[in-house]
């Protein structure tokens, strides 16, 4: 299996705050953020609360951290099961194509704490997020094409029954509970979501986008409520270009042919004038001649 490279990633990201623009308060401001990490090689899904933003008093921030950590684990039992299942009801040859192929931790590393779920590539992270199929969709403009990717699978797992859960959104629900029961009485804290992807072509309607390092941080504030997350590719429409190409083509040789034609009647006619001034030469030498 290969390293667990996303917690890495937003490590990262909060270590290097100075590095970032003002909009990177999104994140770093952020008690909990969940963040998809997709490269070439794997997509990582973290569940991160950091605790640092918190302020509290040692004794709290130990006893908070031993709840979340608690919940963690319960909530990593339950979706290896749930993976497990879902396994189970697969045929034997999907069964040898996806079997250890996922991973999950709990980790805490900088006082940031965290459920960690890494899956070997994206055929992966698709098959074991939800048994439903997710097609995009198409816009067609004259001279580009926008493909829109569905959002539904972001962070959801469906259970043998096939009811759908939203991951992200259990956690923050159970562990804010957590905090508005026990620490800090009906208190709110900031929630982000964060798509951090190794393309630049990817275009969203995040709050904020910033690339560092190659890559780039598509964040959403989710403090307040679910937002509608949208992400897009655009491409060239390439039978509306290639179009275009043959008619300007096509006019470029007019437009040559149509000079050339030009040019060769003009010498035409200087020929011609110069054959009648050579025939009255000789015309009125040969009567004198005479």
């Amino acid at each position: 299996m290969k390293k667990t490279l996303t917690i890495f990633l937003f490590v990262c990201m909060l270590m290097c705050a100075g590095c970032f623009d003002q909009n990177t308060d999104i994140i770093n401001n952020s008690f909990y953020s969940h963040n998809i990490t997709q490269t070439n090689e794997m997509v990582g899904e973290v569940f991160a609360f950091n605790l640092s933003v918190l302020k509290l008093d040692a004794l709290s921030n130990v006893a908070l951290a031993n709840n979340i950590v608690l919940e963690l684990n319960k909530l990593k039992e339950d979706l290896t099961e749930e993976f497990s299942k879902k396994l189970g009801l697969a045929s034997e040859e999907t069964q040898k194509k996806y079997n250890g192929k996922v991973a999950l931790l709990v980790s805490d590393e900088q006082n940031i704490l965290s459920l960690k779920i890494n899956f070997e590539n994206k055929e992966v992270w698709n098959f074991f997020s939800s048994s439903k199929k997710f097609e995009p969709q198409f816009e067609n403009s004259l001279f580009t094409i926008k493909r829109i990717d569905s959002n539904s699978i972001f962070g959801a797992v469906t259970n043998s029954s096939g009811e759908e859960k939203i991951i992200g959104q259990y956690i923050k629900e159970q562990v804010f509970s957590i905090i508005n029961s026990t620490f800090l009485k009906n208190a709110k804290y900031k929630s982000s979501f964060n798509y951090i992807t190794s393309t630049r072509r990817r275009h969203s309607t995040a709050d904020a986008v910033m690339g560092y390092a190659g890559l780039y941080y598509h964040q959403w504030d989710t403090s307040n409520e679910i937002p509608q997350i949208k992400m897009w590719y655009t491409y060239a429409n390439i039978v509306s270009w290639y179009v275009l190409a043959l008619i300007l083509t096509a006019i470029i040789v007019s437009i040559f042919l149509l000079i050339s034609h030009l040019i060769n009647k003009k010498k035409g006619l200087e020929t011609k004038e110069i054959n009648k001034e050579v025939f009255l030469k000789e015309f009125f030498e040969n009567d004198e001649n005479q």
